[in-house]
């Protein structure tokens, strides 16, 4: 409840305790309340904090998982994002290739997780400068957004980054044609 209405250090806060709890009884809750107290670290502005727990959410997946279940692939698109906020952009699209990697063996390209993964590595590649490689990875998840019929948040965000990565390149016809 904290976290909703911005107040991060209580969920912290809340959530360290959750932890210490867990930990001690190993609970299956560990690697997704690690997760959860990085996104916190993360929303607060912690990142350097946020990308070690990050780190510590992925091995317990891992662990918990395997490296080819989803939550293991999700905890990956997790750090990366961590990786992106610290700007450290080539991590983040290293981090998040793998996941994508990872998510086209296992599940297959056409679903909205990878639709998902696309997009934020077209995120990355755009805060790296990088505006062709953007607009090609994006047009993908676009397609996959329309092959599954998917008119949502997430296909209106994607239409919206593809027209500002096309501006980017001054291709200013293009740009508009996505608004």
């Amino acid at each position: 409840m904290c976290y909703e209405f911005g107040y991060y250090k209580p969920a912290i806060e809340a959530t360290s305790h959750a932890l210490e709890i867990y930990k001690s009884v190993t609970h299956p809750d560990y690697a997704h309340t690690l997760q959860n107290l990085a996104l916190f670290y993360d929303k607060d502005g912690q990142y350097k904090k946020a990308i070690q727990l990050g780190h510590e959410a992925l091995s317990a997946t891992e662990k918990r998982y395997g490296s080819t279940h989803i939550n293991y692939i999700i905890s990956l698109d997790h750090l990366a994002c961590y990786y992106g906020d610290d700007k450290n952009h080539e991590k983040a699209i290293n981090i998040c290739s793998k996941a994508l990697d990872l998510a086209e063996k296992s599940i297959g390209l056409r679903n909205l997780t990878c639709a998902s993964l696309l997009d934020h590595l077209a995120g990355f590649c755009a805060d790296n400068n990088e505006y062709q490689k953007a607009v090609d990875i994006c047009n993908e998840a676009i397609t996959i957004y329309k092959e599954l019929e998917i008119r949502d948040i997430s296909y209106a965000v994607s239409l919206h980054n593809i027209a500002l990565y096309h501006s980017k390149l001054h291709n200013y016809k293009e740009a508009i044609s996505f608004c």
